[in-house]
């Protein structure tokens, strides 16, 4: 938790900021494994690379499942985690120096390329040294737990960690994009109800005051789910106020190229 404060407090000076402070961890994360990949490699091919010393037993727990939603589901979220640094690239082109794309497009090629040799190396090295976690494979290839083995730990925690600053470089990009084509959600009921409240406060004994509403009409009634319901939540809470009409406009949603929106009134 105080590691989060942290990067919160980091990010808080700016993008370029984080980002001189992301940049070390990443390169130091990036420089120790393939220090430990690419000497595992050389003594592997050179004869001297052992296996995993004490490995822990393997356990047999349960009996084999089928393919079942919640493990289609797990595989889904692991691997929209992989494309993370994808899709924080991608939405953060504009961060870019000029020329934008390029820039972009070759620190993509790079992240590809890193990761596709860490990857291969790492699942390559596991198999002689009969290992599972990259834990094993650095302590194999370092003769031990001496300096490089922690040194190794201690920049995959690092990225870990630093892996949280993700979020806060690449969600408020995303949110502006889809500010643009009009995806976010916006809550404009509590604002809209004080508006109401403040004018009706202010209205003479004998005056009425009548919102109009308009309500999308969709093609389909299981349509309305996707929509945010907010005709339905504003009649609910004026319907007992004294003095307030509600009125809803139906507009059909089922519009064809160059037809106009069909629209009708009831009280």
């Amino acid at each position: 938790m105080t590691l989060v404060v942290l990067i919160t407090i980091i990010n808080l000076r700016g993008v370029k900021e984080s980002g001189k402070f992301v940049a070390i961890p990443s390169y130091f994360f990036i420089g120790i494994m393939y220090l430990t990949v690419g000497l595992a490699l050389f003594r592997y091919f050179a004869g001297t690379l052992g296996r995993v010393v004490d490995p822990p037993p393997i356990q047999h727990i349960g009996e084999m499942q089928g393919l079942t939603l919640f493990l289609l589901l797990h595989a889904f979220a692991n691997g929209t985690t992989a494309l993370t640094g994808v899709e924080a690239i991608s939405n953060g082109v504009t961060a870019f120096k000029e020329p934008r794309r390029r820039n972009a497009g070759v620190t993509l090629l790079w992240m590809a390329l890193i990761l596709a040799t860490l990857f291969l190396g790492i699942s390559f090295l596991a198999w002689p040294i009969g290992a599972l976690p990259s834990e094993k494979v650095a302590r194999t290839a370092f003769d031990g737990r001496g300096l490089l083995y922690l040194a190794t730990i201690g920049a995959t925690t690092l990225i870990l960690i630093m892996a949280a600053n993700t979020a806060y470089a690449g969600f408020p990009r995303l949110s502006a994009l889809q500010a643009e084509d009009g995806l976010p959600y916006r809550l404009l009921l509590e604002p809209l109800l004080d508006y109401v409240k403040d004018v009706a406060d202010r209205r003479q004994p004998n005056e009425t005051l009548t919102i109009v509403v308009p309500q999308f009409v969709p093609r389909r009634w299981w349509h309305q789910l996707l929509h945010a319901q907010t005709a339905v939540i504003l009649r609910l809470a004026l319907i007992n106020r004294p003095g307030i009409v509600i009125t809803s406009v139906p507009y059909q949603m089922d519009v064809g190229d160059g037809d106009a929106p069909a629209t009708g009134g009831n009280g």
